[in-house]
This record gives structure tokens, C-alpha cells and sequence, in this order.
């Protein structure tokens, strides 16, 4: 028999949304606007989750997923994530940065290539850009699955608490 799993903390960061559990009921009550030319166009970052050196550091990708863990550490009422393991779900990982790095070797050859952005382009860049930037010092677990991948990280990291 598998022990209970309890979600402490839920940490969102979206166009249409950003924050907490509590951030996130209010979302699911709510109405649901069509998408479409009204829809938000961009995702925001709340103040105080980034700051200026993460900001120039890390890739838009990486941004999204530090400021969803300390919105997460922040609603289960955790000052630190020392105790935290992290599963990360991407289809594509850092689409944006590998597409960038592919066309600067797509214009200038071998020359083009940017060794600052390499490391963007690996697929559990957002997994280990978050465990550093929380401290987290358990499992760190990058999936990658087409259409399910989201759905197979909450699986897998039900199973790894459930296991101990």
C-alpha cells in the first residue's frame, strides 16, 4: 500500500495567471474568456521572484520556472528549498534558445555559435536552473514526453514522495 501524497504548495506562472494555490481556485472558479485577440499575449513575472542577475542570466524558459518554485515554496509555507525534489515535464525544454543557437550556426557557421547559450539549449536546463536557484538538494528529474509530459512530472513525483 502507498502512503497518502499531500500538495503543500502549487506555484503558477502563465499569461492568464500567476501564483498560488489560492491564485489558482480563484482562476478554475472563475468564467472562462474565449481565447483570442483579447487574450493575454504575454506571461508576466511577478515583482520580487527574479531578480536583475536571474533576469540577465537565465533564459525566458528558466525565468518561468524559478518564479513557479518560489511561488510553490511560498504557498506550502517553506522558507528554503533544501527539503524540495524537483520533476520538471517539457515536451521541447528551451525551444526559444535552441532555435536562436541553431540559427547562429545556421548564418555564421561554426563561428556562430554561441557558447553562452549552449547550455539553454540542453533539455533539463529548467530542472537545474530551479534546484540551484531554490537550494533544492533532493531528486531533480527532467521528463520529456510529448503531450504528457506536465501530466507524467506530477506522476512521477507523486510516486518518489509516495516511495519515500
Amino acid at each position: 500500500m502507498r502512503a497518502p501524497v499531500l500538495v503543500t504548495g502549487v506555484g503558477v506562472v502563465t499569461a492568464g495567471l500567476a501564483g498560488g494555490a489560492r491564485a489558482l481556485h480563484a482562476f478554475l472558479a472563475g468564467p472562462r474568456a474565449p481565447a483570442g485577440p483579447d487574450a493575454p499575449a504575454a506571461v508576466t513575472i511577478p515583482a520580487g521572484l527574479i531578480d536583475e542577475g536571474e533576469g540577465r542570466r537565465l533564459s525566458r524558459v528558466c525565468q518561468l520556472a524559478v518564479a513557479a518554485a518560489r511561488l510553490a515554496l511560498a504557498d506550502a509555507g517553506l522558507a528554503d528549498g533544501k527539503a524540495l525534489g524537483l520533476v520538471v515535464g517539457t515536451e521541447f525544454g528551451d525551444l526559444r534558445s535552441t532555435v536562436v543557437f541553431a540559427d547562429g550556426f545556421l548564418s555564421g557557421g561554426p563561428a556562430g555559435l554561441s557558447p553562452l547559450l549552449f547550455p539553454s539549449t540542453v533539455m533539463n536546463t529548467m530542472a537545474a536552473a530551479t534546484t540551484i536557484a531554490v537550494g533544492a538538494q533532493g531528486r531533480t528529474l527532467t521528463l520529456n514526453a510529448p503531450a504528457v509530459a506536465g501530466e507524467l512530472a506530477v506522476a512521477r513525483a507523486v510516486a518518489a514522495v509516495a516511495a519515500g
